[in-house]
C-alpha cells in the first residue's frame, strides 16, 4: 500500500501527534503499512486498541522486543516467543534462584499514568512446562531508587503445561504515598533452574469506589433485555401474559426475582416482553438470538420460553417454543437459539416466559439475558485458522469422501461452510479438519497431543439429520489407528445448533495426526452448514482430586488365548464400579463384566484401544492399552531357565501350577529354578514377605531367605546361586507390593529395594533379563472394605511407579508383566455364598480371603505370566 493511501485511511481522526499513544498507532508508519497489506483496518485498529488501553506498554510483546520488561536477576535471559498464536516473553535461568524472573519500572506522577492514588488491575497469563510457583511483586521507589515499600500482590499455582489467568487488584500502601516510581515484578519462587513465559500484561485503572446501585443500573450492556434482574423493584417492562397472572418482585438468595403468579390456573401463566427490531443498535431480526434465564417454581413443573415475530399491526408471523422442566426447590438455568425471521415484515419479537401446567402456579424467574447468536472471528484464542471463513476459501477444511463437495455461502449475514454431495447419498458425507501434532512440534508451537481439545462449531439444515463428530488417528504414514466417536448430534431443521466437543489428549506417540470428521449419519443426499469453528486447547482441566488411569505400556497377549483389562483395575483413586463413567470407544460388544476382552487369531494383529473417563459430560483422562499379539509357536524349540520370586501369590501352588501347565504344553520349553515347591515346579515365593525381608534377613516369618549373605548380611544373588549350586535363570520373575503396601513400606524404599535386587542379579550375569511383576489387586467385595480400604491404590501407585521406572526398556532386558490388569476384583477372587437371615432364605456373596485369588483367578494371573516370557522370548 502507497503512503498517502495509508494516510488516506485515517482522514477524520483526531490524531494529535504529541499525544503519547501515537507511537502506538502512526509512530511506526513502515508497520502500519505492512499490517495494511495484510490485514483489515478494523483487526488493526482492534489490535491497537487491545494494547492502548494498559499502563504497559509491549505488555503482549507484538513487537518481538522484550521492551521495557528487563531481566530480574543477572542469571535471567528474557526472550520473545510465539506460542498458539501470541506472542510471550520467555524468561530462563540455568542457576538456583528463587527470584528468577523479570521486571518493568513505571513513573507514578507520569502525566500518561497517573498511578498515586488510583487502584489498579493487573491481569496477565503465565505459563511453564514444568509449572510451578510464581509472584506478582510490586516495589515502590523514592526519587532517588531507594525502596519505600514492597507488596506480594498474587502467588500464582501455575499447572504444568497449562496457560493460567491471573488478575488481581492493589492499593499503594501508605508508607509508599511519596514514590516517584513503581517496579511490577514477576517472578518463580522455585529454587530450581526455572522457564517461564508471560503475556497479555495489563495494568489498567479501577474506580476508587466501586457503587454496586450504579453496576445494577447499568447491567449486562449487550443485554438486549432491559431490567433482567430487577434490581430496582419494577416490573418494568414485563407485563403479565394473561388477566390472571399477577407480577411482583421477590427477593431470593441475594438476587430480585420476578414473581408470575395465578390463582385460576391457565396454560398461559406467565410473563412477557416486548422487544422492537428497529433500534440501530438491536436487528433482532436479522440473525439468531440467544436467550438464557434463570427460574424456579417450588412446586416445579413444565414451563416455556415462546418468542413471536410480529408485524406493525401485532399479527404473528413467526413462532419458536423452547419447552423445559423444572425440578421442585431447585434453581434451573435454561437457554434457547431463536432462528432469525426471514420474513421483512417482522418489526417486533415478544419474548414469553409461562407455565404449561393447568393448575394454579407461582414460579420465578431472573437473570433472562437475550444477544444476538455469538459468531466467531479469528482471534488469538482460536488455534483454528480462518475460522471465519472470511476469505471465501474453505481452507482448512477438506471433503470427507470423493462426493462431499465444500464452498463458502452466506446465511443470515454469516459465512458459512456448506457441504452437499453430487450422489445419491452416502452415510460418510461431511467433513475433515486435521490436526497434525508432529507438524505443531517441528514448528515449535504448542504441543497439541499434550491436552484436551476443544472443537466447537455451528450446524444447520433445513430437513434435519443425524450427524457423528468423530476423531480418526493415524501414524506419520496415514495408516489408521483409532477411531473414536466423539459426539452424535439430532438437528431440527432450520436451527442453528451449537456444537462443543472434547477431543481428548493424545497419549500414543505412534499417533501424528488426528482428522476431525464431522459427516451426516444418513444414507441420503444431504446438504448442511457449518460455521464459527473454534479448536482451543486447555479446557476442562481436572481438578487435583489424584485420579488417573494407570496402563503399562504394552500388554502382551499370546494367540489364541483370552486377555482381559478390568477397568476398575487400572482406575487409580476412582471406583468404575460406582458408576463412575468409563468408555471405550467402538468396543462395546467386547466390554463384559467391567473388562474389556480380546482374543487374538492367527489373522488379527497387534492394536491400540483407548480407555476414556468421563467427569460430567467431558473425557478427563485417557490412555491407550497397547496390544502387543505374540504368536502361538514364539519360542519354538528353545529352552529356557525361569525363576518365580515373590510374596505368597507367587508361592500358592495356583499360579505355580498354572504357569507350568501352560509352558509344559507349550513349543517353548521352561526349566524352573529354585529352591522352593516340589521339582521341576520349583519357585522362590514367600508368604508374607515384603522386599525388606528379602533384603535384610536370614529368615522371617518362619522361613529361611536362600538370598541372605551372612556376610554381608544382605540380599547376595550370586551367593545364592552359588550355596544353592543351581544354575543361572535366563529370566526372574519378580512380583512383590501387596505387602510392602499393606505394611507401610514407603515407595521410595520399595522402590530401591527392586533395584537393589536387580543390580544383585547383574551382578552375578548383565544378560539375565528381568520381568517386572505388576501385581494383582484386593478383591470388592464389600465385606472386606476395611481390610483393603486403601490399599488397592497404594498398590496403584507402586504399580505405576514400576512402570515409570522399568516401562519401555525391552532392550535393557527388563518387561512389564501386568497380572493386575486381568484378575477380576470379584470372580477371580476367593468369596463364598453365606445365609444372612434366620430363616435361610436370604443370603449374600462374602469375600473370604481380601487379597489372594482363587485358583481359577491364579490361572488368569499364570495367563500373564506365560504371555510376557513369550513376548520377551519372541524378542
Amino acid at each position: 500500500m502507497a503512503e498517502n493511501k495509508a494516510v488516506d485511511l485515517f482522514k477524520g481522526f483526531d490524531l494529535p501527534i504529541n499525544r503519547p499513544w501515537r507511537e502506538g498507532l502512526i509512530g511506526n508508519f513502515e508497520k502500519i503499512e505492512k499490517v495494511l497489506n495484510d490485514t483489515s483496518i478494523s483487526t488493526y485498529i482492534a489490535y491497537d486498541n487491545n494494547i492502548n488501553p494498559s499502563v504497559i506498554r509491549n505488555g503482549d510483546f507484538l513487537t518481538g522486543s522484550t521492551d521495557p520488561w528487563v531481566p530480574n536477576t543477572a542469571s535471567s535471559n528474557l526472550k520473545v516467543f510465539t506460542l498458539n498464536h501470541e506472542n510471550w516473553l520467555e524468561i530462563s535461568s540455568t542457576e538456583n534462584s528463587p527470584s528468577t524472573g523479570a521486571f518493568m519500572t513505571l513513573k507514578m506522577t507520569d502525566v500518561t499514568q497517573h498511578l498515586a492514588g488510583l487502584l489498579q488491575n493487573f491481569t496477565f497469563k503465565v505459563r511453564c512446562d514444568a509449572g510451578g510457583v510464581f509472584e506478582l511483586h510490586v516495589i515502590y521507589r523514592d526519587a532517588k531508587g531507594g525502596a519505600l515499600a514492597e507488596q506480594s500482590l498474587k502467588t500464582v499455582h501455575v499447572t504444568p503445561w497449562r496457560a493460567t489467568q491471573v488478575q488481581v487488584a492493589n492499593v499503594t500502601p501508605v508508607n509508599a504515598t511519596d514514590a516517584a516510581t513503581m517496579d511490577i515484578v514477576v517472578r518463580s519462587t522455585n529454587s530450581v533452574p526455572v522457564d517461564f513465559a508471560i503475556t497479555d500484561f495489563k495494568l489498567t485503572e479501577l474506580p476508587a469506589e466501586i457503587d454496586d446501585d450504579l453496576l445494577n443500573r447499568s447491567g449486562d450492556y449487550q443485554n438486549t433485555i432491559k431490567n433482567s434482574n430487577f434490581w430496582n423493584g419494577t416490573a418494568d417492562p414485563w407485563q403479565p401474559n394473561t388477566d390472571n397472572s399477577k407480577l411482583s418482585i421477590t427477593s431470593l438468595n441475594g438476587k430480585s426475582w420476578l414473581q408470575i403468579s395465578d390463582t385460576h390456573g391457565d396454560v398461559s401463566t406467565g410473563a412477557f416482553v416486548t422487544l422492537p427490531s428497529v433500534q440501530s443498535d438491536n436487528h433482532i431480526m436479522a440473525v439468531p438470538q440467544d436467550i438464557s434465564l434463570q427460574i424456579r417454581c417450588d412446586a416445579g413443573g413444565i414451563f416455556e420460553i415462546h418468542t413471536l415475530a410480529k408485524d406493525a399491526a401485532g399479527k404473528v408471523l413467526e413462532e419458536h417454543a423452547h419447552p423445559f422442566t423444572v425440578q421442585p426447590w431447585r434453581l434451573s438455568e435454561q437457554t434457547c437459539l431463536v432462528p432469525s425471521t426471514a420474513n421483512a415484515a417482522a418489526v417486533s419479537m415478544d419474548v414469553v416466559v409461562r407455565s404449561l401446567e393447568t393448575q394454579p402456579v407461582t414460579f420465578a424467574i431472573t437473570n433472562i439475558h437475550m444477544a444476538e447468536h455469538a459468531t466467531t472471528e479469528s482471534t488469538q484464542d482460536n488455534l483454528l485458522q480462518n475460522a471465519s471463513l472470511s476469505d471465501d476459501t474453505v481452507f482448512p477444511f477438506t471433503p470427507n469422501t470423493d462426493h462431499s463437495k465444500l464452498n463458502v455461502t452466506d446465511y443470515n449475514g454469516r459465512r458459512w461452510l456448506q457441504v452437499s454431495s453430487d450422489s445419491d447419498g452416502s452415510p460418510s458425507i461431511g467433513v475433515n479438519y486435521v490436526i497434525d501434532y508432529d507438524q505443531q512440534q517441528k514448528l515449535g508451537l504448542i504441543h497439541l497431543r499434550n491436552f484436551n481439545q476443544q472443537f466447537a462449531f455451528s450446524i444447520s439444515d433445513s430437513v434435519g439429520h443425524d450427524y457423528l463428530v468423530e476423531a480418526l488417528d493415524q501414524d506419520s504414514n496415514g495408516k489408521r489407528l483409532n477411531l473414536r466417536t466423539l459426539q452424535r448430534i439430532s438437528i431440527t431443521p432450520f436451527v442453528n445448533h451449537r456444537i462443543t466437543v472434547t477431543v481428548p489428549q493424545v497419549s500414543d506417540t505412534k499417533v501424528a495426526r488426528t482428522i476431525i470428521i464431522v459427516h451426516c449419519v444418513q444414507n441420503t443426499n444431504v446438504s448442511f452448514l457449518l460455521t464459527d469453528f473454534v479448536w482451543n486447547d486447555e479446557v476442562q482441566v481436572a481438578p487435583d482430586d489424584g485420579k488417573a488411569l494407570i496402563v503399562p505400556p504394552k500388554i502382551p497377549m499370546v494367540e489364541g488365548h483370552e486377555t482381559r483389562v478390568f477397568l476398575d483395575n487400572i482406575f487409580h483413586n476412582g471406583d468404575y464400579y460406582k458408576a463412575e463413567k468409563m468408555i471405550m470407544p467402538g468396543t462395546a460388544d467386547a466390554i463384559y463384566a467391567g473388562a474389556y476382552h480380546v482374543t487374538p487369531t492367527a489373522g488379527s494383529t497387534s492394536g491400540t484401544q483407548y480407555v476414556q473417563y468421563y467427569r460430567g459430560q467431558y473425557p478427563a483422562l485417557m490412555a491407550p492399552l497397547n496390544f502387543v499379539k505374540v504368536p502361538a509357536d514364539a519360542g519354538n524349540g528353545k529352552n529356557v531357565k525361569v525363576m518365580l520370586l515373590g510374596e505368597s501369590t507367587t508361592e500358592m501352588a495356583g499360579l505355580v501350577n498354572g504357569f507350568y501347565d501352560l509352558t509344559d504344553a507349550d513349543v517353548l520349553h521352561v526349566t524352573g529354578i529354585g529352591t522352593r515347591g516340589k521339582a521341576p515346579r520349583l519357585h522362590e515365593g514367600r508368604s508374607g514377605w515384603t522386599t525388606e525381608n528379602y533384603l535384610h534377613d536370614a529368615t522371617a516369618l518362619k522361613i529361611t531367605n536362600s538370598f541372605y549373605n551372612p556376610t554381608s548380611k544382605l540380599f547376595d544373588f550370586a551367593y545364592y546361586i552359588g550355596t544353592n549350586k543351581l544354575e543361572k535363570p535366563d529370566y526372574v520373575f519378580i512380583d512383590m507390593g501387596i505387602n510392602d503396601s499393606w505394611q507401610e513400606v514407603p515407595l521410595a524404599t520399595t522402590l530401591a529395594n527392586y533395584q537393589f535386587m536387580i543390580n544383585s542379579i547383574h551382578w552375578l550375569d548383565p544378560n539375565i533379563k528381568i520381568i517386572i511383576g505388576l501385581t494383582n489387586l484386593p478383591e470388592k467385595f464389600k465385606n472386606m472394605w476395611d481390610f483393603n480400604f486403601g490399599l488397592k491404590d497404594k498398590i496403584l501407585k507402586l504399580i505405576n511407579a514400576l512402570i515409570t521406572k522399568y516401562g519401555n526398556r525391552e532392550s535393557e532386558g527388563y518387561f512389564l508383566n501386568p497380572i493386575y490388569l486381568n484378575v477380576d476384583p470379584y470372580w477371580d477372587m476367593q468369596y463364598e455364598e453365606r445365609v444372612i437371615s434366620p430363616d435361610g432364605k436370604q443370603k449374600e456373596l462374602v469375600g473370604t480371603n481380601g487379597v489372594h485369588p482363587s485358583d481359577a483367578g491364579f490361572k488368569r494371573c499364570a495367563d500373564v505370566l506365560y504371555a510376557t516370557l513369550k513376548y520377551a522370548v519372541s524378542l
